[in-house]
């Protein structure tokens, strides 16, 4: 199941990345060099991100996640394809997206002048130890120490209490402990900012994913933390998997307590929670059966305080869709919404919306607010050019001069944000 889930999520992004990482580390940007010196506040777009939308080079073989560090304009975690011996896998030459053996965390430097991002050092790597013949990640202590992460990505940052909690998601391997933990689940970690290492003495799966005996699976994929009035949340899309099948994505979330050096998931007693379990956990954006551009797809990114309230982005899509490049109308489009209460049922299908037309209705993926060295704001996110269907093509980030320029289905782009409503405190 593991491989299937990796297949499923990554597969086409892989095949996109071999067929173009020749073509392109950082599209010809002349005509917008000046952007990141530009503030958030042009009244010029009609939708958000039209304007002053920037292409950035990827740092490492389809590195499309990031999670900016707090305090920090220039240090994210990053995704990364770790090579089998524990190198970075590149975009273009013969270490090309093939040479990477199993996804990883790695620490990025973001150059805001030359928009291209570096590699600082790996964060955990996943390649393999030789005389074991297993994932170098390996957890030292926690509920499920001696576990072997073999596969990490999709990470998220947030600073709780003076710690630095990472989450993202992760596989475990099936060669050494697994304490239970089933298929793609939800960890976490502590991040240190003086050593940039993350402690893999406290580094635990939190959300399992689960096979129940129905032979529909679920994983517990992308999630994301908040802090919300001191209190410290996890939300994760529950992936429905059927016949190797996507069936649906909707986002669930769980408030999480210290207990002594680890975490645990409210009113679990430390035990192991899934991703679907309804008495620990709630759904808190579902697909909307009324609604035929939303009621398959809730794919979680991230999730901040704004205010009193939280924000949820997501892509959002209808019937087939459960890819950032499907081709239905408003497939994996950006969508956000914000609610009162964390984890109320449903929250942010009640929660007020972002308006669709006000932002970009192409399909994206992994966007994340993101501040500048002079305190503009902006949205950094991995964008797809959909083929027109009447909706996705109507606001495409970028637009479409600048995706005449790249020659590629899919970029990583920073646009600045010019709607304050959502945006974190």
């Amino acid at each position: 199941m593991n491989a299937i889930f990796e297949q499923l999520r990554f597969g086409t992004a892989n095949w996109i990345w071999k067929i173009l990482s020749l073509t392109l580390l950082l599209m010809p940007i002349a005509s917008v060099t000046q952007a990141f010196a530009q503030t958030a506040t042009s009244k010029a777009n009609a939708y958000l991100g039209k304007n002053n939308a920037v292409v950035l080079g990827f740092p490492t073989c389809n590195a499309a996640s990031f999670a900016q560090i707090p305090g920090t304009n220039n240090l994210f975690i990053a995704r990364a394809r770790i090579t089998s011996t524990g190198g970075m896998a590149g975009i273009s030459g013969p270490n090309d997206c093939s040479g990477g053996k199993q996804w990883g965390l790695t620490l990025v430097y973001l150059n805001w002048t030359t928009k291209q991002f570096t590699l600082v050092k790996p964060l955990l790597d996943t390649s393999n130890n030789n005389s074991a013949n297993l994932s170098k990640a390996v957890l030292t202590g926690g509920p499920q120490k001696g576990a072997v992460i073999k596969s990490a990505y999709d990470p998220s940052i947030v600073l709780y209490n003076g710690q630095y909690i990472v989450s993202f998601e992760c596989v475990l391997s099936e060669k050494a402990p697994s304490f239970g933990v089933q298929g793609t689940s939800s960890c976490i970690s502590i991040y240190n900012p003086t050593t940039k290492t993350l402690d893999m003495s406290q580094t635990q799966v939190i959300i399992s994913g689960q096979f129940p005996p129905t032979g529909m699976q679920y994983a517990a994929s992308v999630p994301t933390l908040a802090v919300l009035e001191n209190n410290l949340y996890i939300y994760w899309s529950a992936l429905a998997i059927q016949n190797n099948q996507f069936v649906s994505i909707a986002m669930r979330g769980a408030q999480l307590n210290k207990s002594g050096s680890t975490f645990i998931v409210a009113g679990s007693g430390s035990k192991l929670v899934t991703s679907t379990q309804a008495n620990l956990t709630t759904e808190v954006w579902a697909p909307d059966p009324i609604d035929s551009m939303s009621n398959t797809s809730v794919d979680a990114r991230h999730v901040w305080a704004s205010g009193h309230s939280v924000v949820a982005l997501a892509s959002v899509g209808g019937s087939g869709c459960v890819a950032p490049n499907g081709t239905t109308k408003g497939c994996f489009r950006m969508m956000l919404s914000k609610a009162g209460n964390p984890l109320l049922f449903h929250a942010f299908n009640l929660g007020t919306k972002s308006n669709g037309l006000a932002y970009p209705t192409n399909g994206q993926e992994y966007v994340t607010p993101i501040q500048g060295p002079d305190g503009s704001r902006w949205y950094l996110g991995h964008f797809y050019q959909t083929p027109a269907n009447g909706y996705s093509e109507n606001n495409p980030v970028p637009n479409l001069a600048i995706w005449k320029q790249v020659n590629r289905t899919d970029v990583l782009v920073a646009f600045p944000n010019t709607d304050n409503g959502f945006w974190p405190n």
